[in-house]
């Protein structure tokens, strides 16, 4: 049995697949019905891995270095001759080997696609929202913008009527999480995604309508495009107030896939089950299975929430991803005083914690439970209602340089004669080299004082134990005291799954 896969879901598996199937256009994908075997797995040398560009000088993708001297590189289906053009941020799809140490590789195929391409329509400064083609694109601190492209180069340098590129993932709401962004002076505008609402000559994908009456049609079976299918529309004109592209090319984007073929996945929750969730991609949503035997990390099932980011690791069976591993990406949890909040630049400040820096964006949950809470929905005013010594509870994802996205955060009074204390949960920023401190996000974690040391099962386990094992990544929660000098004194340190 064969079921469709999209671009930007993480196949790892023999390189073998490639060569074993059947039509390969010019932008190096299969559209063909032929499939081989997937022998490889995510322990094997070969690969097919996609994911942000973390760096370039070769490139760095999902933590391994890949050389890309020798690889064919495509850019939006045209082939290019070198790997100038890939940029960090940008979202990629590499085919190749991973060496033994898992951390380098070589890449035979590298592709790039953005989500979307047009004049912006709107930039919205404060809630850091733009819009091309109808398309909501959501900007964070994780977006990069092009240096070479915009003065300043922040949402700042958009202007309505510039022609951008954007690339990045799609959350449970249909909006484009941008994490590369950079201006552009071609003519042609293009969006990829899955067609619905098919009619005479037009269809619509998440909202925008397409008119394909004189468009190309390419790699369509059926000689046109059918509700479901994965589509790059390529157009010539936009209508503004109908919302309306009229495409000059439409290209069957789908793809076909043996089952059991090893395969990983990073995106949003969509919906929750009572045995799994559903993820969504750019082009889709992905119905994910655990049992008894999936391996959680970052958080427990019911840290599995619509709008969370995870990463699966599994299988497909059907039209369903067996889940072997989930990690999931809110993994950072902050219980603190705060020292306040900047409606301008979406942040929060938080008490003797200044080295990490929470931000807020148009996707966080907000809920205000002050006796004399803020009645509005807008996110600036919200924020800057936030006083000295709010009690602060959010749950959130980090990103780097101790920056954490917010997904949900709670407002409440000041807990009096607590304004000191601080419950803090995330990753382990390195392996402890003595059985005394840690840091996390930057954070030094002091346990000389620290009179509980428990395991996941919240089992005391002693210290040795405990610092036997913590390594880089260990997800832990250490409850104590803050210190001026951004540590915390903990009173109780606990492993997370």
């Amino acid at each position: 049995m064969k079921t469709k896969l999209f671009a930007y879901i993480i196949i790892t598996a023999a390189l073998a697949w490639l060569s074993g199937c059947g039509g390969a256009g010019s932008d190096g994908y299969s559209n063909g019905s032929g499939g081989g075997s997937a022998d490889g797995g995510i322990g094997g040398t070969g690969v097919i891995s996609a994911g942000l560009i973390s760096a370039t000088g070769s490139i760095t993708v999902n933590g391994v270095k890949y050389e890309t001297d020798d690889a064919q590189i495509f850019m939006d289906g045209d082939e290019v001759l070198d790997d100038s053009s890939l940029k960090v941020g940008m979202f990629v799809e590499v085919e190749g080997e991973v060496n033994d140490d898992r951390t380098t590789g070589t890449a035979s195929v590298v592709r790039f696609d953005d989500n979307v391409e047009g004049p912006v329509t709107s930039v919205d400064t404060d809630t850091l929202i733009i819009e091309i083609l109808g398309q909501t694109i959501v900007v964070d601190a994780q977006t990069i913008f092009d240096n070479s492209s915009f003065t300043p180069a922040n949402i700042n340098g958009v202007s309505v009527g510039d022609i951008v590129e954007v690339s990045g993932q799609v959350d449970a709401q249909g909006n484009i999480r941008a994490t590369h962004i950079e201006k552009t002076s071609s003519s042609i505008l293009e969006i990829t995604g899955i067609v619905s609402g098919l009619a005479v000559n037009t269809f619509t994908i998440n909202g925008l309508t397409v008119d394909f009456s004189t468009a190309i049609l390419e790699d369509f079976p059926g000689g046109g495009p059918v509700n479901g299918n994965l589509v790059e529309v390529k157009g010539s004109s936009y209508d503004i107030p109908s919302n309306t592209l009229t495409a000059t090319r439409v290209e069957n984007k789908d793809r076909t896939i043996d089952d059991n073929v090893d395969v990983e996945v990073e995106s949003f929750v969509v919906t929750v089950t009572a045995n799994g969730f559903s993820l969504s991609t750019p082009f889709g949503d992905l119905a994910v299975v655990y049992d008894g035997s999936t391996e959680f990390r970052g958080g427990a099932k019911t840290d599995i929430l619509i709008g969370a980011k995870v990463e699966v690791e599994g299988y497909i069976q059907g039209n369903t991803l067996i889940a072997d591993k989930v990690t999931i990406k809110e993994n950072v949890r902050i219980e603190v005083a705060a020292t306040g909040a900047d409606g301008s630049s979406l942040s929060v400040e938080l008490r003797n914690l200044s080295l990490i820096t929470v931000y807020i964006d148009s996707m966080t949950e907000l809920d205000d439970k002050r006796d004399t809470p803020v009645s509005t929905s807008d996110i600036v005013t919200f924020l800057n209602s936030i006083e000295t010594d709010d009690h602060i509870k959010l749950r959130g994802r980090d990103i780097g340089n101790g920056q954490v996205i917010a997904v949900e955060l709670e407002v409440d009074d000041p807990e009096d004669g607590k304004l000191d204390e601080v419950d803090f949960r995330g990753p382990v920023d390195a392996t402890p080299t003595n059985t005394t401190s840690f840091t996390i996000l930057g954070i030094q974690i002091d346990t000389s004082s620290t009179s509980s040391f428990k395991d996941r099962m919240e089992n005391e386990i002693g210290r040795s134990a405990f610092f036997g094992s913590v390594q880089a990544g260990t997800t832990v929660e250490a409850k104590g005291e803050l210190s001026a000098d951004n540590s915390i004194d903990a009173e109780e340190v606990e492993l997370e799954d």
